[in-house]
């Protein structure tokens, strides 16, 4: 009869097979981060990489725009009914002051638009948020279009009917408005939303005192920059809730200068037109 192996050795070939099984998971482990790191770098650069192709068609229709029309320019003493502090004066100082105080009272105007969108969507008012994006979106694309290729035409002396100009700003829009929210060529759709961003830059130029333009953008940062990042920010609290109720986003909703600003122009309030600001 052959002698049976001793318990230890049993145990002995039962530990190695273990640890040879947790180094083969292990390895496989770090393997499988590895890759992740690297398609999270890869992807993650890709990204970025596209972003500067929209932000940068997007500045140079803002740049040409400000070089061959002047009416964007031009300070016809019209300015947005938020921005209260628009007297002219030559004092540095003043200057400084009235545009932080424009800054912050827009900062609020924004602070209470983005509070109602979140309460809105928290409470599943999706019908509220729809239209007021639609109505935002129509806004855009037809009124500011309008008053942009008015200006554009009168800078190159060009005529055109109403009946021609009127049936290319319905088609625009409406296309727009599929486009955005609905369906239509991702490539398109990007066009839209660049057009978009340029024409509500241009207005915004237009009708914000000079300084009050940097400051505003200075401003605006460091609220997205809260609005994202903090626990209880309110752009993170809501993507949290949309991915909880595993829902998509509305995609008018990642711009969100299109859901404020067109109901900022209809408040425009005049102040003198006989003391213009100086000519840049």
């Amino acid at each position: 009869m052959g002698s049976r192996p001793p318990v230890s050795s049993i145990e002995l070939e039962d530990i190695s097979a273990e640890r040879s099984q947790r180094n083969v998971e292990s390895r496989r482990s770090r393997s499988q981060r590895h890759d992740d790191k690297e398609k999270e770098l890869k992807y993650g650069a890709a990204h970025v990489i596209r972003l500067f192709v929209p932000v940068s068609l997007c500045m140079a229709m803002v740049i040409f725009t400000m070089n061959t029309i002047g009416y964007f320019s031009r300070d016809d003493g019209v300015y947005l009914i938020y921005t209260p502090f628009t007297q002219h004066t030559e004092n540095t100082t003043e200057l400084l002051v009235m545009s932080v105080g424009n800054a912050l009272t827009v900062l609020a105007v924004v602070v209470v638009m983005t509070g109602i969108l979140i309460m809105l969507y928290y409470f599943r008012f999706y019908k509220v948020i729809h239209g007021w994006l639609l109505l935002s979106s129509v806004l855009l694309l037809s009124l500011f279009t309008t008053m942009y290729l008015q200006e554009l035409f009168k800078n190159f002396n060009t005529t055109i009917d109403y009946i021609t100009f009127g049936f290319f700003i319905w088609n625009f829009a409406a296309l727009g408005i599929l486009c955005i929210h609905w369906k239509g060529p991702l490539l398109l759709q990007q066009t839209y939303l660049i057009v978009m961003s340029a024409l509500m830059a241009l207005v915004l130029i237009k009708y914000l005192p000079d300084w009050t333009v940097w400051t505003v953008l200075g401003v605006l940062s460091i609220w997205d920059l809260i609005a994202v990042l903090c626990p209880h920010g309110p752009l993170r609290m809501l993507v949290e809730t949309a991915q909880k109720r595993n829902e998509p986003i509305f995609p008018a909703l990642i711009y969100s200068s299109a859901v404020l600003y067109p109901y900022v122009i209809f408040g425009a309030s005049h102040t003198d037109p006989n003391n213009p600001k100086k000519p840049k």
